[in-house]
């Protein structure tokens, strides 16, 4: 609320466990790790829509939000692995529909923490557009460069192939 009244944006991140999640942990949060595949996806879908609900009401309407954290190898392991992008692409869906049926101007970030990479990313990135995942922007960690200018490389490749998303 502190940041609303002095005229900040809020992003509120999604993790889908019940620790912080980074790309090589993406375990199911305890309640859900009996939760067949359909079960899941409602449960992303519920949890996201309950937070965003929360801020909501709470007068927080966030201007952005991720639906997972570093989601670069996917969410809910083994279920959602990015080497299954259909299950991971519609793990991240039932999130990005639970935004879109509360407030379809909040922006939907999904986030990938590999910034430099630019083919990893372009291949993290294709697989969500080929299954029609509604998202509206491209997070990326910015860690150290392991060639020179290759986030600058990596941005403006991503400018211009995806140029109705942001980053």
């Amino acid at each position: 609320k502190r940041a609303k009244a002095a005229g900040m944006g809020v992003l509120a991140t999604c993790h889908l466990g019940d620790t912080w999640t980074s790309p090589g942990n993406q375990a199911k949060p305890a309640a859900w790790a009996d939760l067949d595949f359909a079960g899941l996806q409602k449960a992303v879908q519920q949890y996201v829509g309950d937070t965003t609900n929360a801020l909501v009401d709470a007068g927080v309407t966030p201007e952005m939000i991720g639906v997972g954290n570093e989601t670069s190898d996917g969410v809910l392991f083994p279920d959602g692995r990015r080497s299954n992008g259909e299950k991971f692409a519609a793990l991240i869906q039932a999130g990005c529909s639970a935004v879109r049926a509360i407030d379809k101007n909040i922006q939907i970030m999904l986030h990938h923490h590999l910034g430099r990479s630019n083919d990893v990313v372009v291949a993290w990135v294709d697989n969500f557009l080929a299954h029609n995942v509604d998202f509206d922007i491209i997070g990326m960690s910015c860690y150290n460069e392991a060639h020179p200018g290759d986030w600058k490389t990596n941005f403006d490749d991503l400018a211009v192939r995806y140029p109705h998303l942001s980053f």
